[in-house]
This record gives structure tokens, C-alpha cells and sequence, in this order.
């Protein structure tokens, strides 16, 4: 076909082949029809080109759907996308999706994206497109590589359903990057998704957004995904949410307990705090927000080891329910660091937390501590515990609870010990039979001449 012939909107179109077109100029095409774009053919559409495809975009609408399978993918970037009809987009295959810039992609509407094929879609460069325009219906045929690439823009416009639909490779491709943009994470799949995302992921997410997990979410969080939350993500939760971890409670770090509130630090189940490092962790503000069942809970080997700064921080209340075996398990050290308060609240009973105080123990007691003691804790006292006292902490029990030792406990007081005591303390001694100056011994006696002398 010559060029030399004037190409105006009633030229029979169906005399040019791809060839002839690819001579028309955009000027040429400026008065192009919707007649002639009605009878536009596949092999036809292979001679525009990027340049001339732009010229005929006022009635491209009108071109046949089957007809665009003829554009070169290398010349789609000449297409003005809005444009398009829906049968349009959707008669573009793969290659020629992929061949569309971000530009272009960021041009297509709603309507038009949901006409692509499922397996066009991962073929978009979504880089510039609004993510509200991913409907939500479609938004699981997103690519991994896709979702990798979502801006934090587009990540934080991110709707509940969109969120709903993620599936399992997707939520393993979310990045520490994106973490952040996520104004809510509420909705996450528990099955698919969140025990698919990574651990930089989780470590990422700010606490506000950390707090919008719900139990169910945390609950099926990986023993690895909780290994890496922080001490500020764990502050952020609820007692509940703390509860809802459940045995990964045993995965946190060291660091990670700090987190462990006055608020939250109850909502666990003290047996599931069994990982490395944990219990010695616990700080002393975080023991005196232990409920009392925690405190019951405590084991043998966990009260073995308290520290002086743990056990000091037990409440009087606490005490209660702080096992006589846990007691007698503490180092002399943690022993003395017990409160006063602690002290005078220990259970009284012959059976319980005093029977149990150990030798080493009284040996450490503080004479605030001794001051603190009752009558009825000095007569049940056991007597290898009493005659382990300081004398120090000897002269520091009141005389209205000394005079309740045992005749056998007093006896075995050593001339030291006897020579630290008060007048106040004799006085109230007695001395009739089975009474503790009936046990009075020379040696005790040699002890309170060499004080005197």
C-alpha cells in the first residue's frame, strides 16, 4: 500500500497490513474512526507502535478485545491504560502485562485490575498503584515478589479484607521494612499466616501495633517468633495476651521478661516460665506483682537460687503462700534480706514456715528481722534454728516474746550468746521448774561473769 495517498478516517482499513501501518504517522492517525478501529485486526495492531499508539487512544475503546493479542509487549508502553475497556485489559496476556510500566499499572482502575486474569496479575509492577485498587477478592494472587516490593504507603492502606486474604507464602514475604507501616495486624490468619512470618518481621513491629494481636494471633505465634519479641512488645500486652502465649512464655529472652508489667506480669502460668536465665531475670519490682498463686508455684530449685534483691521484694502477703519448703530453700544471703514485714507474717504454726527456717538462716537473721519475731514464732522455733542466732540477734528479740523459749532451746545457748542478752530479757526469764533458767548452765553462767567483770 503507497503512503503517498492521504490517510484520512474513511480509508478502508482493511486494505492496510501491519506493514502499512507502521508507516502511519501520529499525525496520520489523528483522524483515525471508530469504524476503522472497529475492524482493526491482531495482525494489524502488530504495526503501531509506542509512539503511534498514543494517537489513536480517543477511540481505542472501540478496538476488538481479541485484537490486542497483536501489540509487541516491547511497544505496550504506547498505551494510555484509561483507555482501556475491562475485555480490553483482560485480553492482555502475561508478557505483555509485565510490559506495562508502573506508570501505567498505577492508571488502572479497580474494575480494570479485576478483569486481569489471576495469573496476569503477579505480572504487574505494582509499585506506584494504590493498594485499594487490589481488590481483596484478588489480593492472594499477588506474587511473593510482589508483596515483597509493597511500599510502606501501600502497605499501611492495607484494609481488614485485604489483610484476611493473605495466604501463607505471602505472609513468609513480608519484610522487617514493611513491618512498621502496618497501622493493625488484627485479622492475620492464625493457621496461614501468622505462624508464617518471619522473624524479623515480628521483632519489627512497633509496640502499638504489636498490642493489636490478638490472643488467638499470639497464641499461634512459633516458639522461634518469641524468642525475638522484645521487652517493649511485651510491655505493650494485656495480661491476658501474656496468658495467651502459654508454653512459648518459656521462649522469651531475659531481656524480653524485663517487659513482664504490674499490669501483666500475673497473666501467665508460672510453670511455663521454664527457659534459661528466666527466673534469675525477674526483677524485685516484677516479684512483688506476683500473684499468689505464681508465688506458690515457685519451685525448690527456683527458691535455691533467689536472690537477695528477689527475696526482699516478697510482700507480707506474699508470704503466705511462699511454700515452707521454698523458705527453708533459700541461701542464708536471701534469707536476710527478707522484710520485717515478711518475718512477722510468716505462718506460726509448728508444722509450717517456721519449723522450717534452717540453722544457716537464723544464723544470717538481721537484728530488725529478730525484732520482728513473735512469741508464739520464738516458741516454735526449732531449737537447732534458735541456738544458731547471733548474739547480736539474740539481744535484739523484744522481752515480751523471749521469755517463750524452751527450756531446751535456752539450754543450749552458749556463754556468748547467754552474755549478749538485755536485763530487760533476764527479767522476764523464769526460773521454776521446766522454765529456761531451770537449764541454766555454769558455762552460761561463766559467760555472764566474764561480760559483768
Amino acid at each position: 500500500m503507497a503512503t503517498t495517498i492521504k490517510f484520512t478516517g474513511t480509508t478502508d482499513i482493511s486494505a492496510y497490513g501491519s506493514a502499512d501501518i507502521a508507516k502511519l504517522t501520529p499525525t496520520d492517525l489523528a483522524s483515525f474512526s471508530k469504524n476503522q478501529a472497529l475492524a482493526l485486526t491482531a495482525d494489524q495492531m502488530a504495526g503501531f507502535s509506542a509512539t503511534t499508539l498514543p494517537a489513536i487512544a480517543g477511540i481505542f475503546k472501540n478496538i476488538p478485545a481479541d485484537a490486542l493479542s497483536g501489540i509487541p509487549a516491547k511497544n505496550i508502553a504506547g498505551l494510555s491504560v484509561k483507555s482501556l475497556t475491562p475485555d480490553q485489559v483482560k485480553a492482555l496476556d502475561a508478557t505483555q502485562l509485565a510490559g506495562l510500566s508502573s506508570t501505567q499499572v498505577a492508571a488502572l482502575s479497580k474494575t480494570q485490575i479485576l478483569a486481569i486474569e489471576s495469573d496476569g496479575i503477579e505480572s504487574l509492577n505494582l509499585a506506584g498503584v494504590s493498594i485499594s485498587n487490589i481488590d481483596s477478592t484478588i489480593f492472594d494472587t499477588l506474587s511473593i515478589a510482589q508483596i515483597a516490593k509493597l511500599s510502606t504507603a501501600q502497605i499501611a492502606g492495607l484494609n481488614a479484607s485485604q489483610i484476611s486474604a493473605i495466604t501463607a507464602d505471602q505472609a513468609a514475604s513480608f519484610t522487617a521494612v514493611q513491618a512498621p507501616a502496618f497501622k493493625t495486624v488484627t485479622g492475620f490468619d492464625v493457621t496461614k499466616v501468622v505462624p508464617n512470618l518471619t522473624n524479623a518481621f515480628i521483632a519489627a513491629l512497633p509496640t502499638k501495633t504489636f498490642a493489636t494481636l490478638t490472643t488467638d494471633e499470639l497464641g499461634a505465634l512459633t516458639e522461634d517468633q518469641v524468642k525475638v519479641v522484645t521487652s517493649a512488645q511485651v510491655a505493650s500486652l494485656t495480661a491476658a495476651k501474656v496468658g495467651a502465649l502459654g508454653a512459648d512464655i518459656g521462649a522469651l529472652t531475659p531481656a524480653a521478661l524485663a517487659g513482664l508489667t504490674k499490669a501483666n506480669i500475673t497473666g501467665f502460668t508460672w510453670s511455663n516460665l521454664s527457659g534459661d536465665n528466666q527466673f534469675a531475670a525477674l526483677t524485685s519490682a516484677q516479684f512483688a506483682f506476683l500473684s499468689n498463686d505464681q508465688i506458690t508455684a515457685i519451685t525448690v530449685d527456683q527458691a535455691g537460687v533467689m536472690t537477695a534483691a528477689q527475696a526482699g521484694a516478697l510482700t507480707a502477703n506474699q508470704s503466705a503462700y511462699f511454700t515452707p519448703a521454698n523458705l527453708a530453700a533459700l541461701s542464708p544471703k536471701a534469707f536476710a534480706a527478707l522484710s520485717t514485714a515478711v518475718i512477722a507474717a510468716l505462718k506460726e504454726t509448728t508444722t509450717e514456715h517456721i519449723q522450717a527456717i534452717t540453722s544457716d538462716q537464723v544464723a544470717a537473721l538481721t537484728t530488725a528481722q529478730a525484732k520482728a519475731l513473735t512469741a508464739t514464732q520464738i516458741d516454735n522455733l526449732a531449737t537447732d534454728a534458735f541456738v544458731a542466732l547471733t548474739p547480736a540477734a539474740l539481744a535484739a528479740i523484744s522481752s515480751t516474746v523471749i521469755d517463750e523459749v524452751t527450756p531446751t532451746a535456752f539450754g543450749g545457748l552458749t556463754a556468748t550468746q547467754v552474755a549478749a542478752l538485755t536485763p530487760n530479757q533476764f527479767s522476764v526469764l523464769k526460773n521454776g521448774a521446766n522454765e529456761q533458767l531451770a537449764n541454766f548452765t555454769s558455762t552460761q553462767a561463766a559467760g555472764i561473769i566474764a561480760k559483768a567483770a
